[in-house]
């Protein structure tokens, strides 16, 4: 299979290989300098040239690609196409042009696909690990815990888009600093409130520019690379080092004294100052460099998508990052767990009568855990701020249009019913405005049960009659007030399925 990655300061391609023992192999890797980033960066588009120099080398890759016989392609663009106002336009070229179809990702599922390759090469078990990745158009940091990602926060910290920021103007050098010093407080506010004191156990860089410096020590005998169980590690103060020395040198210096290529050459120095900088907000002695990036990822997730031990790692990841949301926002945790379930249950029971599938499971299974979060800005209008807090996160696994999905059930788990002079539901696509209504029907009858947030699920019985949707209750429970909470919470249930909720 292959891996294409339109990345901001160049397009890259890897073609992997499985063996008999399931251990996946890279076989060859394709490399165009075509920097997307810097007409995005500057213009808010890319460039009738650029465009078909991209085009052109997605075409070469495609040619390489059938010559090894490659069955399955997966390609992702990252901050320039995501960006530009005609990335859609881009797509939709190179679909038609090499069959080939690029899914714009978010920075969350960029750093997961990375964490993917990192935690297939590195023993992260029992450890706090500090990620960042230093791409061309956007830096991405991650947390993780016990060899779970519990947040991400994409930063505008690319190695192209600050070359352009210390080319500008003649302060460059401060801004530049400023630029930094300032994304860095917001990483570092994040982690004490989520990290507390927790140490740091490791800092793990990855990125064509972190490589380069790796390579760039070994080449010109500027400092040790060490490994630690096979995994390379440098020094920060090594990294420090190799800072000071490259600015020492002219661009054409770097190419010409340093044999860097031409297209690296202006970017590392940036590149390198974010990278030693976090480290050093993390306080970390060591940068680990495993050398992986999101082509490792999506070779991971091709070739074992349909493994189950897989789904379920992938499963796991993500509601671990879920519930460190939840955690964030000081959300009960015992009442979303049981309303969660008991939606699941339902979800379960009506299969034939919602038609929805795996994927849709999920997101109401995300929904019913984060459903409250919003009581952590305000009580009466919590289900508005839970949309508000859910849509401006990042929860690694839920791509963009997912996350905004989640936000809608959860915003209408009460009160008023979804409407198309609401904003965040009528400029939806009537596909998943469709899904939102039967899960937000779904989760307001799963709240509805657990209305006191008792702390503890009861055992129910779901059947559907033929004109009403009935819950078995146990003997013990005093049905009164539940009826009474479950005459207007299934409301939206009857509109949307045809049925009334009944307790018996």
């Amino acid at each position: 299979m292959a891996a294409i990655d339109v990345g901001s300061n160049a397009i890259r391609a890897q073609v992997f290989e499985r063996d008999r023992e399931g251990r996946i192999h890279m076989v060859s890797t394709l490399r165009k300098p075509v920097r997307l980033g810097k007409d995005v960066f500057h213009n808010g588009r890319i460039l009738a040239e650029t465009l078909d120099a991209a085009i052109e080398a997605i075409k070469e890759f495609k040619r390489a690609m059938d010559e090894y016989g490659v069955s399955q392609v997966a390609a992702v663009a990252t901050s320039a196409v995501r960006e530009a106002s005609n990335g859609p336009a881009f797509v939709e070229r190179v679909l038609r042009d090499t069959g080939i179809d690029i899914q714009v990702i978010g920075g969350s599922e960029e750093a997961r696909l990375i964490i993917t390759a990192i935690l297939d090469r590195m023993p992260l078990a029992g450890l706090n690990a500090l990620h960042i990745e230093v791409g061309g158009g956007s830096a991405e940091v991650s947390y993780i815990e016990d060899a779970k990602i519990q947040f991400s926060m994409t930063h505008e910290l690319g190695a192209v888009r600050l070359m352009e920021v210390l080319n500008s103007s003649a302060d460059s050098e401060e801004r530049f600093r400023d630029t930094v010093r300032e994304y860095i407080s917001v990483t570092h506010k994040r982690l004490r409130h989520d990290v507390g004191k927790k140490k740091i156990d490791r800092f793990i860089a990855t990125g064509g520019n972190i490589d380069s410096v790796t390579w760039l020590l070994g080449q010109a005998g500027w400092g040790a690379v060490l490994s630690d169980g096979g995994t390379p590690r440098i020094a920060t103060s090594t990294l420090h080092d190799v800072v000071r020395r490259l600015s020492m040198y002219s661009y054409r210096e770097r190419v010409e004294q340093l044999h860097i290529r031409p297209d690296r050459a202006d970017v590392v120095l940036p590149a390198s100052l974010v990278y030693a900088s976090f480290a050093e907000m993390a306080k970390a002695e060591w940068i680990y460099t495993p050398g992986v990036g999101v082509r490792d990822g999506l070779a991971i997730e091709l070739f074992r998508r349909e493994e189950v031990p897989h789904k379920q790692e992938k499963h796991i990841q993500l509601i671990s990052a879920v519930m460190a949301l939840g955690e964030k926002y000081e959300f009960d945790r015992p009442h979303a767990e049981i309303v969660r379930d008991y939606a699941l249950e339902i979800f379960d029971r009506l299969t034939q009568l919602h038609g929805l599938g795996e994927r849709e499971r999920l997101l109401l299974e995300v929904a019913g855990l984060l459903h409250d979060i919003g009581y952590f800005v305000g009580i009466t209008r919590h289900h508005k701020h839970s949309y508000y807090l859910i849509s401006e996160s990042d929860i690694a696994g839920l791509a963009p249009r997912e996350l905004l999905i989640v936000a809608n059930i959860s915003r209408y788990h009460r009160k008023a019913f979804p409407k198309e002079q609401h904003e965040n539901f009528g400029v939806l696509p009537q596909k998943e405005k469709d899904v939102i209504l039967k899960l937000a029907a779904i989760l307001r009858v799963a709240d509805a049960l657990d209305r006191e947030h008792s702390g503890v699920k009861m055992p129910i019985s779901i059947m559907l009659g033929r004109d009403a949707l009935v819950i078995e209750l146990p003997p013990e429970r005093d049905r009164g007030l539940m009826r009474w909470t479950m005459a207007s919470k299934g409301e939206l249930f009857t509109e949307v399925f045809g049925y009334n909720v009944e307790l018996s």
